[in-house]
């Protein structure tokens, strides 16, 4: 399995998990407040992170340039973002949420532009497009509510996409697990600061049924899909990793119609269709382009070999009319 397949492979698998974390998070929220759901989830995912590099006997030590450069990102990823996005998903609902907050491949594609000179090629391009045309369709005929949180979704994109170039460019000097690690533990902490402030001892004191919600979003929703995240970055472009994450609304329409009683409108039926369109192209047009290119070349040559042959026939042909 060459990297590029290899990295969009876990890319998908983090994008199904994240797919489904909306609802779950959404469920949360009835007895959490958002702005503490994102802080303690980002918190103790980076716990387990730490714990695990403990057990592994991993170094976790980074030079001050990627040290500084990590030091942002968590700010941005870890505590920015997640603070943006529960409280638009509790001004909107999953589906919206989890599309609003996916329209950070145009960011990354533009930073990726701009600071790592990676070049935007036709089928992302063409991809990028079917995508944000998907996530548009979703946000049709939304209320007031709906759109300040989509407003605030909007800016964790932004986020995201900053996030997600600035890591991509530490993972390559820097284990996976390491830049894990920062991303939480430090974003984590800034995030448990910051609700501490705000809400007192309603930050800490919690019932069982929030715990358990905390627990499984820190374990299953952040740890385990934002490694596989950056497992996927380490081996493909940051635009193509973040653009395949954005088929992420996608199984979020499918978890909603599966596990939930919300229906599932038009609207984001056509959006979910154009969101896989997108990926499709992003994720397998380059490889059906060569081979495409391949079949056409393997059948020019083919015909023109028999042509070749004909003309020689007819010049033997010929040659030999002429000898009689």
């Amino acid at each position: 399995m060459d990297n590029v397949l290899k990295g969009s492979l876990y890319t998908v698998i983090a994008a199904v998990i994240w797919g489904l974390t909306p609802i779950i998070e959404k469920a949360a929220m009835g007895y959490v407040n958002p702005v503490v759901l994102g802080a303690w989830r980002y918190f103790l995912s980076g716990i387990m992170i730490f714990v695990y590099l403990r057990t592994k006997k991993i170094g976790m030590d980074v030079d001050k340039v990627v040290g500084k450069r990590l030091f942002f990102a968590s700010i941005l990823g870890s505590a920015l973002l997640p603070a943006f996005f529960y409280m638009g998903l509790f001004l909107t609902d999953p589906i919206t949420a989890s599309s609003v907050s996916n329209i950070g491949v145009v960011w990354v594609a533009l930073f990726g532009l701009i600071f790592l000179k990676e070049k935007i090629k036709v089928d992302e391009f063409i991809g990028t497009m079917l995508v944000l045309a998907g996530v548009f369709v979703m946000l049709n005929k939304i209320g007031f509510d709906a759109s300040i949180g989509a407003l605030m979704l909007a800016g964790a994109s932004v986020f995201g996409a900053i996030t997600a170039v600035i890591e991509r460019k530490s993972l390559r000097s820097t284990n996976t697990w390491v830049v894990a690690l920062y991303d939480r533990l430090v974003g984590g902490s800034i995030s448990m600061i910051v609700s501490l402030f705000l809400f007192g001892a309603g930050a800490v004191v919690l019932s069982s049924q929030a715990w358990y919600y905390l627990l499984f979003l820190a374990f299953f929703g952040s740890m385990i899909p934002a490694l596989l995240f950056l497992h996927g970055l380490s081996l493909i472009e940051a635009e193509r990793s973040v653009a395949i994450i954005s088929t992420a609304p996608l199984f979020t329409v499918l978890f909603t119609a599966l596990f939930t009683n919300s229906p599932v409108t038009q609207g984001q039926f056509i959006g979910a269709v154009l969101i896989a369109g997108g990926v499709l192209v992003l994720s397998v047009s380059k490889k059906l382009f060569v081979a495409m290119k391949y079949y056409v070349s393997v059948v020019v040559n083919r015909e023109m070999s028999g042509i070749r042959r004909m003309k020689s026939v007819f010049l033997d042909i010929q040659n030999w009319a002429k000898a009689r």
